[in-house]
């Protein structure tokens, strides 16, 4: 068994799990890159539309008050400190939250800069010594961020897979990601795997998921398939983005097989109508948060084995 966990005293050490339970946000706030099919209105840099979605971002969070969020697509424009995610939602819901941000590209013609990111709340604390690891296959990409709580150590992979990865670029990923979770620094126990998956890979990623004694955060919670969907053409973000589609799920949170999970599901899965109406210059009847769901989970870690 591998361990980095700080040892802590003997009474904890006979604890199987923590104590705290931890409520994880994974979401993607989506980037605005994709063109809608009407090209003369195109959301690209559009920081007022952006700011009506983080709205219903912000109250979502300021209900289910989640100790750690796993962010995809987390925008900010490089000269603006006021057009950004990070500072508008930590004016709401995430005052006082940490936050990480792994910046993977950047837009010359709006100005902008994508990142993935964490945003976590006490008792998580982040290692800030070995965090912000980035690694790169074709245009997917991972972060690898280490964690604490209670003392032991959580590694945390932010991972997004470009939907037009090929079968080699996907077993060139899982190789990296292999590593990072090989380290004899990681404690196996206590891994977190937030992923961005299409329908091409996600059942080769769920055997490499299973292969590291990793299960869907999902298992036992979706008997009714459409609670679970995160990608749902009657999003009209995501119909005006991407047109037709089958409702399917495309956002994973991945734990280890011991982890006790206590609820699990998507979440932002309606369209909302605020008092502000510039998204209806979009063609949108109703105002989603982003182009998917959010998927939300409440769990118990358990504990790293003394080596």
């Amino acid at each position: 068994m591998h361990s980095s966990c700080v040892h802590p005293a003997s009474d904890d050490l006979a604890r199987e799990y923590d104590i705290h339970e931890v409520k994880i946000q994974f979401l993607s706030l989506f980037n605005q890159r994709l063109v809608p099919r009407s090209p003369a209105k195109s959301w690209r840099g559009d920081w007022l539309f952006r700011r009506e979605r983080l709205a219903i971002v912000d109250k979502e969070l300021g209900d289910i008050k989640p100790d750690l969020l796993v962010l995809q697509e987390l925008m900010e424009r490089a000269e603006n400190p006021f057009e950004s995610d990070m500072e508008i939602l930590s004016a709401g819901a995430l005052r006082g939250y940490k936050w990480s941000l792994v910046p993977i590209e950047s837009y010359p013609d709006t100005g902008e800069v994508e990142s993935l990111a964490l945003a976590l709340t006490l008792p998580l604390a982040l290692k800030t010594n070995d965090s912000g690891n980035i690694f790169r296959v074709g245009s997917s990409v991972f972060s690898f961020e280490r964690l604490q709580l209670e003392g032991q150590n959580i590694s945390v992979i932010n991972l997004k897979i470009d939907d037009r990865m090929t079968g080699d670029e996907f077993e060139r990923l899982i190789a990296l990601i292999d590593m990072r979770l090989n380290d004899p620094n990681v404690c196996r126990q206590r891994v977190l795997v937030a992923a961005y998956a299409p329908p091409s890979v996600q059942e080769k990623l769920n055997e490499f998921a299973s292969r590291l004694g990793l299960q869907d955060a999902a298992k036992g919670f979706c008997n009714i398939a459409s609670k679970c969907y995160t990608v749902n053409p009657q999003n009209e973000i995501f119909y005006i983005a991407r047109g037709e589609f089958l409702p399917s799920r495309s956002d994973f949170l991945f734990v280890p097989k011991a982890t006790k999970v206590s609820i699990s599901g998507s979440n932002l899965t309606e369209g909302q109508h605020p008092e502000t109406t510039y998204y209806k210059k979009f063609g949108l009847s109703s105002l989603w948060a982003s182009e998917r769901s959010g998927w939300f989970t409440s769990l118990r870690f358990a504990r790293c084995e003394k080596t």
